[in-house]
């Protein structure tokens, strides 16, 4: 067999390979299964940690939906308030109540934060004194102004993330401590 047939005979191969159409579903499957299935584990571990973001902040305001329950009675408000104020005795009400969100026991709470409060012209709140000595208005923490401070109360909770997929998301590479932290205002 000469050298020209044996080339011409693998071009015959080669063309009759190439223009065969089986298997290229299947070959592309191949190709693209680890960059969609990548892709779909970090959307699912995202929409995970939102989540939890979403039920960290419930967590909070119902720790402190609890105080604005309790200390609202007119038992402490506004005669005894901030003399005998409750929310220092509620720690234990407080866990259970943010510990009920589908987060459970991972969630943790700061301590209570309690003031008198002002909002400035942006609507932030701004600390016009504490419980034992208040101001009288708000001029001091706002400029102009003459309205009387509110009793504000602020938790912090907190909650570890654990990634879904470590080490195949990039949640595993970000920060995954959540905190927010929820205001009510007493009086």
């Amino acid at each position: 067999m000469t050298a020209l047939a044996t080339s011409a005979r693998g071009l015959r191969f080669l063309r009759r390979f190439m223009g065969n159409k089986a298997g290229a579903a299947a070959a592309e499957m191949a190709l693209w299964f680890p960059v969609v299935g990548f892709l779909t584990l970090n959307v699912v571990d995202v929409a995970i940690y939102i989540y939890s973001k979403m039920q960290v902040e419930t967590a909070a305001e119902q720790a402190v939906g609890l105080v604005r329950q309790v200390c609202n009675s007119s038992t402490l408000l506004p005669a005894t308030y901030p003399t005998d104020h409750c929310s220092s005795t509620l720690s234990p009400q407080m866990a259970s109540a943010a510990q009920q969100t589908t987060l459970g026991a991972g969630v943790t709470l700061g301590t209570l934060s309690e003031g008198y409060y002002c909002a400035n012209a942006s609507g932030a709140l701004v600390a016009a004194g504490t419980l034992s000595s208040p101001s009288a208005d708000c001029s001091a923490a706002v400029t102009g102004s003459t309205a009387k401070p509110g009793i504000y109360v602020n938790v912090q909770a907190s909650y570890t993330y654990v990634p879904v997929f470590p080490g195949l998301s990039i949640m595993s590479y970000l920060s995954t401590s959540i905190q927010q932290t929820a205001w009510m205002r007493l009086q």
